[in-house]
């Protein structure tokens, strides 16, 4: 197995804005092979709902996610979205 990150760099990408993770249940394992404090990227769009986790629980990851510095900003009842918070300032000026 490798690490985003590692991807990331060998792709020469210095960032990234918007990361969607749907990996049928494997989120934490995702977000463990990404530094998110060195990449930053400004949204993530996290899937929730897995065979192994029907009811949307983002426990699994929300650890991680605001342990980075992220903040919850939307639950569609599948996907959880999380916003850097600079971008978090912006998007919620923009919804205003």
């Amino acid at each position: 197995m490798r690490r985003l990150d590692g991807l990331v760099r060998e792709a020469g990408f210095e960032r990234i804005d918007f990361l969607k993770i749907d990996v049928e249940g494997a989120e934490p394992q995702v977000l463990g092979g990404i530094d998110l404090g060195r990449l930053r990227p400004r949204v993530l769009v996290i899937e929730a709902v897995n065979p192994g986790n029907l009811a949307g629980d983002a426990a699994a990851f929300e650890p991680a996610i605001l342990t980075a510095g992220y903040v919850m900003r939307l639950f569609d009842g599948l996907y959880a979205a999380v916003v850097a918070p600079p971008a978090a300032v912006a998007l919620m000026l923009r919804l205003v």
